[in-house]
């Protein structure tokens, strides 16, 4: 029979590693949907035809929508081949106004549920494509076609975004100090061709990181505000970049993407200092537990 010295030195290295492994599955588990478009499919409550936004299956918070501004709407792919998976997609068309369709947890709309961002990394991803767009100027840029995200009340701008010069299917990823920017090697992306965008924002760090991936991959790592503390709000728009950079001469005098699969998750992480007490206390006592072993044995 073992003497109780030793069952319980091998109770409390079996607790120990059982605290530590089951707080990194909690603090794994901690990841949480905030949005998630479902493909804007029709199977999912979506109307081909009308309003994302209007719709009370969206779950979507907010946009702006309407007559000279961005309009969101979902179209079978019978019509026009526009999803990337299944049938529907949103469609965002640019008309001389800045607009967007989008989500944030702290407002609502017809039967949305928001889901605040506990955590610090925030990850908004879709597949994109975007549309040769109408009334080009010669030389002309823009507008900006793609996914841009917020920070505590969206009153100290943009953090991140990326998507294409509608002109010109150049990528275009949006910094918060110097706007609209162009990929460093000046990558372009196919019209009418999905991509994956995906837009990481780690609010310990003050980061951002950019990324398309797909036919033509690129990624981009940058910083935002310290004073940037939470996540606010993601939009899938139409903007000009009219006068935001060298040799701008003026947009379309339209342009049109399309989205799906359009998600927003909390991607909450171990704190790396519970993590390593707890394994360090669990090795303690393994190694306590083998050295008396040792002498004893």
């Amino acid at each position: 029979m073992r003497p109780i010295h030793k069952i319980i030195r091998r109770a409390a290295v079996m607790a120990a590693a059982a605290l530590f492994a089951g707080s990194f599955s909690a603090q794994s588990a901690r990841a949480t949907v905030i949005f998630n478009s479902n493909g804007f499919e029709t199977a999912n409550g979506y109307t081909v035809g009308a309003n994302v936004f209007n719709q009370p299956s969206s779950g979507l918070a907010f946009g702006s929508l309407g007559t000279n501004s961005t309009t969101g709407t979902t179209h079978s792919q019978v019509v026009a081949s526009n999803a990337f998976a299944g049938t529907n997609a949103a469609q965002v068309n640019w008309t001389t106004a800045d607009g967007f369709i989008g989500y944030s947890p702290f407002f609502t709309s017809p039967g949305s549920n928001p889901v605040a961002a506990d955590g610090p990394l925030v990850t908004v991803t879709t597949e994109f494509k975007w549309e040769t767009p109408a009334g080009v100027p010669n030389g002309g840029d823009g507008p900006f076609m793609g996914i841009k995200a917020f920070g505590n009340n969206g009153a100290g701008g943009g953090i991140g975004g990326l998507g294409v010069d509608s002109a010109t299917g150049e990528l275009v990823r949006f910094d918060p100090i110097n706007g609209f920017q162009t990929f460093t090697d000046d990558a372009h992306l196919a019209v009418d061709t999905y991509a994956l965008l995906t837009l990481q924002l780690n609010f310990t760090a003050h980061t951002y990181t950019e990324t398309v991936s797909g036919p033509v991959s690129d990624t981009f790592s940058g910083s935002f505000p310290n004073s940037i503390t939470s996540f606010y709000a993601a939009y899938m728009e139409g903007e000009s970049t009219e006068g935001s950079g060298p040799n701008q001469t003026g947009d379309p005098t339209s342009a049109t993407a399309f989205f799906d699969n359009y998600q927003i998750n909390d991607n909450a992480v171990p704190e790396p200092g519970s993590l390593a007490l707890l394994g360090l206390s669990g090795m303690a006592l393994l190694g306590r537990r083998t050295r008396r072993s040792a002498i004893v044995g």
